[in-house]
């Protein structure tokens, strides 16, 4: 029997519909997913749990891994905090933002993170380490977050001080800040459980200061013989007059990771007293629980420490996406994600609207184990030293290039910089960049370099090939 067309197009809309309300939650009564967006800084995705060579502590990070999805190429665009910040409030490029180095205010544009999902009739809150130069006037809210608590002086993890709105000052706390800061967040939804809310919480460890995590989490690691990640290059008779940014000893390394990976521990922990609360008050199965980092660490390997490298160390990063009923428990899709994309994709899994101008992608099909369309690559770049921990003479390298599921590959001014094949080389030990026989491979993916570049307003030039 023949169809009419409008019977099709019926059809059609009534089949979507079905669809979208199963993927959105409408299917539980038409109500909007809450979402929990937290970050630490400097967690790479080698101290990941599961990950080769790791010895890291971490069974709620493994709960939220075994019932959600975790990209396993999620890539930090701009290994620095600030422009990782930019990018990922504003889904926009740090030429298009200005945030191109550290501690440079983002404009609000009305359309970023918060505006977004409070324009889709969300209570917006945003807690913990801003470190988009907003500190200074917290009174003012920022981006659409209606409830705004900056913390200052993370780094010092027992001496930080969070803005209080009722004393219209900062309060200094004794107390290891991602604990006050999960106390913060638990109070936030506490009060508007009843609405649909979205929630960011941003920790500073497990960066530097990398010894002041609780001493019941440093006594996990207390003896431990710990890996070492076969491109460790340890600086055994360092130049006290170098920079900070030089590769540990190996004695070093050891006392370094045990911190690092206390501090994770201790994370973990606020992340379970997170998750608990959330079932204990019939909230799990409404609420997304998203656990990334704005970028990773170096700790010794090819010789570096600190982030702004192109390696795998310093861009490649957890993201972990727990949605009941929205994303297949224990999904590891393929699809290279960067920071820019998160917004996106986070609004569509929510079924949130979002500006069409954004330089991120919606990749939220690879949640639901689907083939993502369009380009399968992720930008890397290195665009400004001079507002560096270390000043201009900050030794990381300037830098521009893509990383791709297989490959990665990174252009200094005025010359090729690295190309490895991830597949079969890792740890990145065999630089290909320079070899005849993969002029062509270097070639393409300095045009995929070259493609971004534009597309995105950066003035980088390229080298000839």
């Amino acid at each position: 029997m023949r169809t009419s067309l409008a019977g099709f197009l019926l059809a059609t809309a009534v089949a979507l519909c079905a669809t979208t309300a199963v993927l959105y939650g409408a299917a539980d009564g038409g109500e909007k997913p809450n979402l929990i967006f937290l970050f630490s800084d400097q967690h790479r995705m080698a101290d990941f749990p599961g990950e080769p060579h790791s010895d890291v502590i971490a069974p709620n990070l493994e709960r939220l891994s075994r019932g959600g999805a975790t990209f396993v190429n999620a890539i930090s665009n701009y290994p620095v905090c600030s422009p990782y910040r930019g990018m990922l409030i504003s889904g926009r490029a740090p030429f298009r933002t200005g945030v191109v180095e550290n501690r440079i205010r983002l404009r609000d544009e009305g359309d970023s993170f918060g505006h977004v999902f409070k324009n889709a009739g969300y209570r917006t809150g945003y807690i913990g380490k801003w470190h988009l130069a907003g500190e200074d006037a917290p009174e003012q809210g920022h981006h659409g977050f209606e409830h705004y608590q900056p913390w200052i002086g993370t780094s010092q993890h027992t001496k930080s001080s969070y803005w209080d709105s009722k004393s219209g000052r900062y309060v200094r706390t004794p107390e290891y800040n991602p604990i006050g800061m999960v106390d913060q967040a638990l109070s936030f939804i506490e009060e508007r459980k009843g609405e649909p809310f979205l929630l960011m919480v941003s920790m500073n460890p497990p960066h530097a200061n990398f010894f002041d995590a609780p001493p019941e989490f440093q006594r996990l690691y207390q003896g431990k013989e710990l890996s070492r990640r076969p491109n460790f290059q340890p600086d055994e008779d360092p130049d006290p007059g170098a920079s900070r940014q030089a590769a540990p000893t190996k004695k070093e390394l050891d006392r370094v990771m045990r911190g690092y990976l206390a501090h994770i521990s201790a994370l973990d922990h606020e992340l379970g007293r997170l998750l608990d609360w959330l079932e204990e008050n019939d909230l799990a199965s409404k609420t997304i629980v998203v656990y990334s980092s704005d970028h990773g660490e170096m700790h010794g390997s090819h010789g570096s420490a600190g982030k702004r490298q192109p390696f795998e160390e310093s861009i490649r990063i957890p993201f972990v996406v727990l949605a009941p009923g929205r994303v297949s428990p224990g999904l590891r899709p393929e699809t290279p994600i960067g920071n820019v994309d998160f917004l996106p994709t986070l609004a569509s899994l929510a079924g949130v609207p979002f500006p069409d101008d954004l330089d991120g992608r919606d990749l939220s099909a690879a949640l639901r184990g689907e083939e993502v369309a369009g380009p399968d690559y992720q930008p890397i770049m290195h665009i400004f030293n001079d507002l560096a921990g270390a000043g201009p003479g900050h030794p990381a390298p300037i830098f521009r290039g893509v990383r791709t599921q297989r490959y990665a590959y990174a252009a200094a001014p005025g010359r090729h910089f690295m190309l490895y094949d991830l597949e079969r080389d890792p740890y990145q030990l065999h630089n290909l960049v320079d070899e005849p026989a993969n002029a062509e491979l270097r070639g393409r993916l300095a045009g995929l370099t070259a493609e971004w570049l534009k597309r995105w307003d950066d003035p980088f030039l390229m080298p000839r090939q």
